[in-house]
C-alpha cells in the first residue's frame, strides 16, 4: 500500500519537475520514473528477504528491538526508493547538481507547475 502511494507521489513529483524545466518527451520520464520505484522497491524486498529469512516474524515484534527491526524492514524499500527518484529526478530529468535544495525541491505535488517554475523568480520591490 505504501508503495502504491509512493509510486504515484514520484509520477507526479516527476512530472512537475519535468514540466518546469520544458523538458521533451515528458511522460516516457514519468514512467521511467515509475518504473524505476516499483523495481527498486521489489528488488530491496528480495534482499531483505534473503538477509533475513530464518527469523521468525512472530519473535520480532515481542520486546522493543524486535518492533523497531520490524518497522525498519517495512519502510526501508520505499525509503530507499524515495532518495533513489529524488537523485534520478535531480540528474537526469532537471538536470541540476546535486544538493538536498535540488533533490526535494518540489515536493508539494498539488502545486500547478506554474507555481513551483516561478517559486525562484518572485522578487520583492
Amino acid at each position: 500500500m505504501i508503495g502504491a502511494f509512493l509510486t504515484i507521489f514520484v509520477a507526479c513529483w516527476v512530472y512537475q519537475g519535468a514540466v518546469s524545466v520544458k523538458r521533451d518527451n515528458v511522460m516516457r520520464w514519468v514512467v521511467i520514473g515509475a518504473v524505476m520505484v516499483i523495481a527498486l522497491q521489489f528488488m530491496m524486498m528480495g534482499l531483505e528477504i534473503f538477509l533475513f529469512v530464518d527469523e521468525d516474524e512472530a519473535d520480532l515484534t515481542n520486546e522493543l528491538g524486535g518492533r523497531i527491526q520490524a518497522t525498519y524492514r517495512e519502510l526501508m524499500p520505499s525509503i530507499v526508493a524515495l532518495l533513489v527518484s529524488a537523485v534520478y529526478r535531480t540528474k537526469f530529468v532537471m538536470q541540476q547538481k546535486l544538493s538536498v535544495g535540488n533533490l526535494f525541491s518540489g515536493m508539494n505535488i498539488f502545486k500547478s507547475s506554474d507555481e513551483t517554475s516561478s517559486e525562484g523568480t518572485d522578487s520583492e520591490s
